[in-house]
């Protein structure tokens, strides 16, 4: 007897948003939820002595959410992962460098609290704060302004299903045009969340927190919400975080074709900034905190609402088109060492995708179409700091940034075997900087640029792929960047052409990939901070060069024994620079590896040790000081208990060793000292119990 089941139809966009306290109340709709059918299959089976007669069995396949992102990223012609929550949610789980942790290719390390030094590819690595060069996103809405800055306290990992990464110019998939690609945080539906789930877990350094999560359908309807609220005291002087995030989401089908849903999201955030120390302070007590930052109380508080509603309609197979509408809300309160920022921030946008999918048997026929406006309205008022005060007033700033782009992707099987991809997506982005204190810092400016991509995908058999491609990123810079001073100019778009080539192995016990890439990047951002780490604007290089090589991947020897590990080799330079010749580029680890290996003897128990390296850090392009290198043991241990209940506990850094975690960028220290060091975590321990209904 032989039954063949038939290729699965896919639609699945998971929406979340944000709503802002005083601001949004009430909910409507917006769309998505997963459909897979199968098909009829009939068989028969041969006579022997008496024939028999089989009808036609109904067989329905089912994957999982994880494992349908996991075959669409996998059809791509370049790096991409996916990383599962559960994979993080046997961890404390408060940072992106807990999420993100074994994604090849994602360089994640905590500074302090949740704030989070992000990059892929290099991108971002001369940013001293937040976020730039990574477009993120919230089951596909984006997450970062229009003028492409994002923050790292607005993602809540324990409301999370999953996460993708699109690594460097795979990113066009969501429209995305910077160097270090896109990276979606998928949330559960109504359909897809448990009906209850609540966790609490704690642990050193004066951590708290809980969580709850309602869900439910109904026919047509659903929906699910979400609560998380933690403090944690720190270890270091004046380094306490706290934190409050709701988000919710509602759906519809109105029909078998149409459907809607609306994303809700509210975040009231405070992160203390301890700062960072020279090496002498690390050295003699690196618990302290930046000279003047408690008295000054440096801090990056702010409250943000984000709602989006969007619509799916399937005119027929093969063919969904969509349609989002976003508006988020930021209020920020930031006093530093060097003065107080009270800032204001709305922001809107639009998108319109379509993904026409006509396949012949096994050969690709797809084509993804999109196009996105945003726009960034802002009000920056700038004081000195008295005492984490608002002090003599310095100055209004209003911003006003706008970026448009349009995109495609075709891909083609030129055989079974074989797809070809070729893309381009169109950018404008417009920056408006109005300096009503001193108006020559002003600026009105449009930057305009292509990305085109050409990529290949060849199946050497079930289990194996090779792939390579070559794109183009574009990137202007954000607002906290691009400052007009007497004498630094407002800096140039950032531009890179990048070629990859990659290998992909899934099977039952193996899932690996390695990719090496090597991009040429004209104009890279570099920051300029100054003797306390604070921002004094942004200039171009001439031209560098990025090469790199990310692998990652897991084996299971047997059911019991699963082996997991991501690595990183970052190999950036200048090319021939007047200032830097042909040194490396400060700010990221020439190496990083994370390695685990888990053993479940018993449902009720999982021991897992872990390790985590990383090679010397240059501070600054001149390469006169650097950050030693790091190997660091941890140990997880968690299972299953009776009635629904998981366990968890996460000892950290079981040697308490001193080190550097994450480094300023500075360039040229002429080998002094200076404070540019983060102090990693000291031995530590987390642990917490999560209850399922």
């Amino acid at each position: 007897m032989r039954i063949l089941l038939a290729p699965l139809s896919l639609r699945e966009i998971i929406m979340k948003h944000e709503l802002l306290r005083r601001l949004l109340s009430g909910a409507a709709l917006a769309m998505f939820a997963t459909t897979v059918h199968a098909q009829t299959v009939s068989t028969t089976q041969a006579e022997k002595k008496d024939t028999v007669h089989l009808e036609a069995i109904n067989v329905e396949a089912t994957q999982s959410a994880v494992e349908q992102a996991q075959q669409k990223l996998d059809q791509r012609a370049g790096g991409t992962s996916v990383v599962d929550a559960e994979d993080f949610e046997d961890t404390r789980a408060t940072t992106l460098s807990d999420v993100l942790k074994y994604a090849p290719g994602v360089f994640a390390e905590t500074r302090h609290g949740e704030e989070t030094r992000l990059s892929i590819r290099g991108s971002g690595i001369q940013r001293g704060f937040l976020l730039r060069g990574i477009q993120l996103y919230q089951d596909g809405i984006p997450l970062n302004f229009a003028d492409g800055a994002g923050d790292f306290q607005e993602i809540d990992p324990l409301s999370m299903q999953y996460a993708e990464v699109w690594r460097g110019g795979n990113g066009l998939e969501y429209g995305a045009s910077a160097l270090g690609g896109a990276i979606n945080f998928v949330t559960p539906t109504g359909r897809t969340a448990e009906t209850l789930e609540a966790r609490v877990d704690a642990g050193s350094f004066g951590q708290r927190r809980g969580h709850f999560q309602l869900a439910g359908a109904h026919e047509d309807l659903d929906g699910v919400v979400s609560f998380t609220a933690g403090k944690q005291d720190g270890w270091r002087d004046h380094s306490a975080t706290s934190g409050r995030r709701v988000s919710a989401n509602a759906g519809l089908r109105v029909s078998d074709t149409f459907e809607t849903r609306l994303f809700l999201k509210y975040v009231d955030s405070e992160l203390e900034i301890p700062g960072a120390l020279t090496l002498a302070q690390f050295n003699a007590d690196p618990e302290q905190a930046l000279t003047n930052s408690e008295a000054l109380n440096a801090s990056n508080d702010y409250q943000l609402g984000r709602a989006a509603i969007r619509f799916s309609w399937a005119p027929r197979e093969g063919i969904d088109l969509t349609s989002t509408a976003h508006y988020s809300k930021k209020n920020r309160y930031h006093p530093t060492v060097r003065g107080l920022l009270k800032q204001k921030a709305d922001n809107t946008g639009l998108d319109l995708r379509g993904v026409f999918d006509f396949a012949e048997g096994d050969a690709a026929r797809r084509v993804v179409a999109g196009i996105s406006a945003a726009r960034y309205i802002g009000q920056e008022d700038r004081f000195t700091n008295a005492g984490g005060h608002p002090g003599t007033f310095n100055g209004r700033t209003e911003l006003d940034g706008q970026t448009y782009s349009a995109y495609a992707e075709y891909s083609h099987g030129l055989t079974d075997a074989l797809t070809v991809q070729a893309g381009t997506q169109f950018t404008v982005a417009k920056r408006e900087l109005d300096n009503l204190a001193t108006p020559a810092n002003s600026y009105d400016e449009t930057f305009e640029g292509w990305s085109p991509k050409l990529g290949a995908l060849y199946d050497l058999d079930t289990a194996n792929q090779l792939f390579a491609n070559v794109s183009r990123s574009f990137e202007p810079s954000p607002f906290g960047e691009a400052r007009v001073l007497p004498d630094l100019p407002l800096p140039d778009a950032q531009e890179a052409d990048t070629v990859e080539l990659g290998w992909r192995h899934r099977s039952g016990k193996a899932a690996f990939e390695a990719t090496a890439y090597y991009s040429i990047v004209d104009n890279e951002f570099l920051a300029l901070v100054d003797e306390n780490g604070v921002s004094l604007g942004t200039t171009n290089a001439d031209r560098t060069i990025h090469r790199g090589l990310e692998v990652g991947g897991s084996y299971a020897f047997t059911p019991e024994v699963v082996f997991r590990a991501s690595y990183l080799w970052n190999d950036f330079r200048f090319d021939d620079d007047i200032s830097f010749g042909d040194n490396d580029i400060a700010g990221i680890p020439d190496h990083s590896l994370n390695a685990q290996l888990a053993w479940s003897p018993a449902s009720w128990v999982t021991v897992t040790p872990k390790v985590e390296l990383r090679g010397r850090t240059w501070i600054d392009h001149a390469n006169t000081s650097e950050a030693a290198g790091f190997a660091l043991l941890h140990l997880g241990l968690s299972g299953a208990l009776p009635g629904e209940v998981e366990w968890f506990l996460d000892l950290r850094n079981l040697t308490d060793k001193e080190y550097i975690a994450g480094t300023l960028v500075r360039d040229n220290v002429n080998g002094a000292d200076s404070a540019s060091f983060f102090p990693g975590d000291p031995r530590s321990v987390f642990g917490g119990l999560k209850v399922t209904f």
